[in-house]
């Protein structure tokens, strides 16, 4: 038996295993779906199982505070060579895969859902918080090491003026960090016919800029969509929050070169999206 099945039926030795469908694109995690009722989630690199267990810990204490469901881990596996994570899969499709735009009540629902999650507090053992900063800072430094010498000279100087630009804007103001889900793509919001449903990968979790949870909506759904989920957001939104969102969303695609060695195609002014059925081959955290 493959070797993950094997795992899986160690710790749930009462599942009968009956149909599976891998899902082979996260960059740090193998995910397979069993019985179209559980999701495993196998990190790829041994510096992730420590994410995954904060992953799980943050859930299960937020989740009865937050208005979409959100993964309950049952299995949580960190021992041996393979560790893993499994919860029951959620209700809902990843906008990623819908066919309709992006409705008004899901926008309601998106706002008040980033209401509660960014006004939570006493998450001490989320990453981010004082190294936020940092974080870009060490991402601007790997850019220069691994992309810059295949960039054109245009490009080099077009990303740097943003690395800059973003470091006068998170240097001149106090930011209100908080918990921010870090990758809220289209393929992480599930939904029903009129409405969300839930929020899945938190993997990217962190305690962050909720300007960055704001500037992925922007990416993936376009400026417009953002400002009207903004409309249902009782958090804090300061005066170069949007500055800051725009930026976030136009360094994202640097994620994406690093994981896949892309060195040629340097895009950075992702196109605004209005239907959810495209994808931004970038991550967000």
């Amino acid at each position: 038996m493959n070797p993950l099945l094997n795992g899986i039926q160690s710790a749930l030795p009462g599942l009968k295993i009956q149909s599976i469908r891998s899902h082979e694109e996260g960059w740090d995690f193998y995910v397979l779906e069993v019985n179209e009722e559980w999701i495993f989630r196998f990190p790829r690199r041994p510096q992730q199982m420590e994410r995954l267990k904060q992953e799980a810990d943050f859930l299960n204490q937020a989740a009865p505070d937050l208005s979409l469901a959100v993964p309950h881990y049952e299995v949580l596996h960190l021992r041996g060579a393979l560790p893993f994570g499994g919860y029951r899969k959620l209700p809902g499709t990843p906008l990623s895969t819908a066919t309709r735009p992006f409705l008004s009540i899901p926008l309601r629902e998106l706002g008040q859902f980033l209401s509660a999650l960014h006004q939570m507090d006493n998450f001490p053992d989320l990453p981010g918080g004082a190294n936020w900063v940092e974080k870009y800072r060490e991402l601007e430094k790997q850019a220069a090491e691994a992309l810059y010498p295949s960039m054109e000279v245009s490009r080099q100087e077009e990303l740097k003026k943003l690395f800059q630009h973003l470091h006068r804007e998170l240097g001149k103001t106090h930011l209100p960090l908080c918990p921010i889900h870090g990758d809220l793509s289209a393929a992480h919001l599930l939904g029903g016919e009129h409405h969300l449903t839930g929020v899945i990968d938190w993997g990217d979790a962190c305690i962050g800029d909720p300007a960055h949870d704001f500037a992925a909506i922007w990416l993936e759904f376009g400026e417009s969509t953002a400002r009207r989920v903004a409309r249902h957001y009782s958090g804090f939104i300061d005066s170069s929050f949007w500055i800051r969102a725009d930026l976030y969303r136009r360094l994202a695609p640097v994620y994406g070169w690093l994981h896949s060695g892309d060195r040629k195609n340097h895009h950075l002014t992702p196109k605004n999206k209005t239907d959810p059925g495209t994808s931004q081959d970038s991550e967000f955290g």
